[in-house]
C-alpha cells in the first residue's frame, strides 16, 4: 500500500515526465485560448478599421466632388465667354470679351488660333507666353475634350489653367484658356465642410504629385498608431485628394489589440521560461548526461551506466535500460571473442587436417608413384613388357591423386564458382558433399536466375557449405534439401534436413555459449550482406535454416526509389 502510494506521488511530482508533458500541453492550450480571444478582438478591430476606412473614403470622395464642382463652374464661365455671338460674327474682339470676364479669372485669359499662335491675352496671363504651358494644353487636347494644367509661378502661389476648344471658324478649333489662383478655391474650408474633426491631415496634390494644399486637424501627429489612408482623384482635373486619419481613440484602451498582445506575450513568456527551466533541469541536462554515458559505453566503458543521470523518472529508467544493454554488449563481446577463438582453433584444425591429408594421402601417393617410376625405368631395358604393364597400373593411382588434389583445392577455393557460375557451383557442392557423406540431397532453384555480386555469391556458397557440413557432422540425417530463391532484391536460402534437431536458443547471442559456432558464422555472414538468419528446429524432428541475403547490385537496388 505504501509503495503504491509512493509510486503515485512520484508520478505526480514535477520531476516526472507525465507532469512535464502536462505542463507542455497546458501551455499550448492556454496559448490557443488566448489566440482565440485575440482573434475575436482582432476581428472587432478589423471591422472598426474597415468602418473608419470607409468613412475616410467618403470624405475624400466628397472633397474631390466639391473641387470638381468649383472647377466645373469656372469651366462653364469660360464656355459662356467663348460662345459670345459677337466673337463669331466679328462685332466683338477677344480683348473686349476678356475685359468683361476678367473678374472671374483673376490669373488671366488667353486665346490661341488653330495654328497655335497666341491671338490675345490679358495682362495677368503671363503664363500664356510659357511654352511648357501651351505644350501641356495641346498635349492634353489629343486625349480629352477639355484640358487643364497647374502652373507654379511661385512656390506658394499655384495657378489652375483651364482650357476649352471653341469653333470660331471652319477648320481646327481655337484654344481658349482661363486661369484662377488655387488660393481662390477656399481649400482651407474643406475640413469644416466635411465635418472633419478627428486627428487627421488633408493633402491635395496636382497632376504631377506636387503638394497644392495641406492642413492638419488638431491633435494630429506624424507616425500615430492605427492610421488609415485614402486617396481619390478629382474627376476631369488630374488632382488627387489624400486623407490620413487616426482611429486609435475610437477603441477603448482596455480593448486595444496591442495591449492584450503585450499581456499575453508576458504571460506566455513567464510560463515558457518556467517550463523551459524545468525542462532544462529535469530533461535536457539529464539527456546530455545520458548522451555522455552512451559515448563512454561506445568507447568500452561499460560501467559508465552505473552512474545516475538524474532528471525525470523516465530518463532514469532509460539509464537502467542502457546499463542492461551495456551488460548485454559486454556479454556479446565475450561470446564474440569465444567465437573468434573457436574460429581460430577451427582454422588451425583445418590447416592440420589439410597438412595431414597432403602428407598421408597426396605425398605418399607421389612417393609411391616415384618408386614405381624408378622400378619401371630399370625394367625398360631388361623386361619391356613388364614395364608396360606397370605403366598401365600407374594410371588409376595418378587419377586418384589428381582427384584428391582437386577436392582439397575445391575445399580451399570454389573454382566451380568462377568457372561455371553460381548455380552450377552450388549444384556441384551439394552433389559432392552428399556423395561423400552418403546423403540424399538436391538443389531446387526458384525465380529468375541471374549473376549476383561476387562477394554475395561467395558468401552464399560458404553458407551452404557450412550448413551441409553441419548436417553431415552433427545432424545424423539421411537427406538434405537446399532451396535457392531469386528475387529483385536478393536471394533466400533454405536448407532442410531430417536429422536429430536441437533446441534453438532464445537469443542468437547464446549460439556461442551452446557451441554452435557454425550457425553463428552463418548469421555473421548474413548480417554482413544486409540479411538475417532464421532457425527452425525441434529435437528429433530435423532442422531448417532460412537465410536472407540482399544484393546491392540487384535490379531493385539500382532502380530509383
Amino acid at each position: 500500500m505504501v509503495s503504491r502510494l509512493a509510486r503515485r506521488l512520484r508520478a505526480l511530482s514535477v520531476r516526472s515526465l507525465r507532469m512535464q508533458l502536462l505542463l507542455w500541453i497546458a501551455l499550448p492550450v492556454a496559448t490557443i485560448l488566448f489566440a482565440l480571444s485575440l482573434t475575436e478582438l482582432r476581428s472587432h478591430e478589423q471591422a472598426m478599421e474597415r468602418l473608419v476606412q470607409q468613412r475616410a473614403d467618403n470624405w475624400t470622395h466628397a472633397a474631390a466632388s466639391l473641387l470638381a464642382m468649383r472647377l466645373d463652374g469656372q469651366r462653364d464661365l469660360l464656355v459662356r465667354m467663348a460662345t459670345e455671338p459677337g466673337l463669331h460674327d466679328g462685332t466683338l474682339s477677344w480683348s473686349t470679351v476678356f475685359a468683361e470676364y476678367q473678374p472671374f479669372f483673376p490669373a488671366g485669359l488667353a486665346v490661341w488660333s488653330p495654328s497655335g499662335t497666341l491671338v490675345s491675352r490679358t495682362a495677368a496671363a503671363a503664363w500664356a507666353e510659357d511654352v511648357a504651358v501651351r505644350k501641356a494644353l495641346l498635349d492634353l487636347w489629343e486625349v480629352h475634350d477639355q484640358a487643364g494644367v497647374t502652373w507654379w509661378p511661385h512656390d506658394h502661389a499655384p495657378v489652375r489653367i483651364i482650357g476649352i476648344r471653341v469653333q470660331v471658324e471652319a477648320g481646327k478649333p481655337w484654344i481658349v484658356a482661363g486661369a484662377i489662383p488655387v488660393s481662390t478655391l477656399s481649400l482651407e474650408r474643406l475640413p469644416a465642410l466635411l465635418s472633419l474633426d478627428e486627428p487627421s491631415v488633408l493633402r491635395i496634390r496636382d497632376e504631377t504629385g506636387r503638394l497644392l494644399f495641406v492642413q492638419e486637424q488638431e491633435g494630429w501627429q506624424e507616425g500615430m498608431e492605427k492610421e488609415v489612408f485614402s486617396r481619390v482623384a478629382v474627376p476631369g482635373v488630374g488632382w488627387t485628394v489624400e486623407l490620413q486619419t487616426a482611429w486609435a481613440d475610437l477603441v477603448p484602451p482596455l480593448l486595444r489589440f496591442e495591449n492584450l498582445v503585450f499581456v499575453v506575450v508576458i504571460a506566455a513568456l513567464v510560463i515558457s521560461l518556467t517550463s523551459a527551466y524545468f525542462g532544462l533541469r529535469n530533461i535536457a541536462y539529464p539527456l546530455q548526461r545520458l548522451n555522455q554515458i552512451a559515448n563512454r559505453i561506445g568507447w568500452g566503458d561499460f560501467d559508465a551506466a552505473a552512474t545516475p543521470a538524474g532528471g525525470v523518472q523516465e530518463i532514469e529508467d532509460l539509464r537502467l535500460a542502457m546499463a542492461h544493454m551495456a551488460r548485454q554488449i559486454r556479454q556479446y563481446q565475450q561470446e564474440l571473442q569465444s567465437y573468434i577463438g573457436a574460429m581460430t582453433m577451427a582454422q588451425e584444425e583445418e590447416r592440420r587436417r589439410l597438412a595431414r591429408e597432403l602428407h598421408d594421402g597426396t605425398v605418399q601417393a607421389l612417393i609411391a608413384l616415384n618408386q614405381q617410376f624408378e622400378l619401371i625405368e630399370r625394367r625398360l631395358s631388361t623386361d619391356p613388357e613388364e614395364a608396360r604393364l606397370r605403366l598401365q597400373e600407374l594410371r588409376p593411382l595418378i587419377a586418384e591423386t589428381i582427384a584428391d588434389l582437386r577436392r582439397q583445392i575445391h575445399d580451399l577455393r570454389p573454382l566451380y564458382l568462377e568457372d561455371l557460375g553460381f548455380v552450377p557451383a552450388l549444384e556441384m557442392l551439394v552433389h559432392q558433399l552428399c556423395e561423400r557423406h552418403q546423403l540424399v540431397g538436391e538443389l531446387e532453384v526458384q525465380g529468375q536466375v541471374r549473376r549476383l555480386d561476387s562477394a554475395l555469391e561467395i558468401g552464399a556458397y560458404r553458407i551452404v557449405q557450412e550448413a551441409l557440413h553441419n548436417v553431415a557432422a552433427h545432424a545424423r540425417a539421411t537427406w538434405v534439401h537446399v532451396e535457392l530463391a531469386f528475387d529483385p532484391r536478393g536471394i533466400t536460402l533454405r536448407i532442410e534436413d531430417n536429422g536429430q534437431g536441437f533446441q534453438v536458443p532464445e537469443s542468437p547471442s547464446r549460439l556461442a555459449q551452446q557451441g554452435h559456432f557454425g550457425l553463428l558464422g552463418i548469421q555473421e555472414r548474413a548480417q554482413l550482406h544486409g540479411g538475417w538468419l532464421r532457425i527452425h528446429s525441434t529435437p528429433g524432428q530435423g532442422t531448417t535454416l532460412v537465410v536472407r541475403l540482399e544484393d546491392p547490385q540487384g535490379p531493385a537496388a539500382r532502380s530509383p526509389a
